[in-house]
């Protein structure tokens, strides 16, 4: 995926709310510092019942990687 450090050393995920809209958030540290992070859409609630349709699911977000964000840079 673009933006993602060839150098990568250490990598970490969060699921993040955004509204009723659940992300998981990846962070990435390259061996220069540099510190990336994207975001990708994991689900799109399911009205009533609750629950989420599934990336690629039929009413769901896109499949991987068109649910992402690209990555940018959150270098200190």
């Amino acid at each position: 995926m673009a933006g993602y450090p060839a150098d990568a050393r250490s990598v970490s995920t969060a699921v993040v709310l955004d509204g009723a809209l659940p992300y998981i958030a990846i962070t990435v540290q390259g061996e220069s510092g540099q510190v990336v992070q994207t975001r990708c859409l994991i689900g799109l609630p399911i009205p009533v019942v609750g629950g989420f349709f599934a990336p690629g699911a039929p009413l769901g977000p896109p499949a991987y990687p068109a649910n992402c964000l690209a990555f940018s840079d959150e270098s200190p």
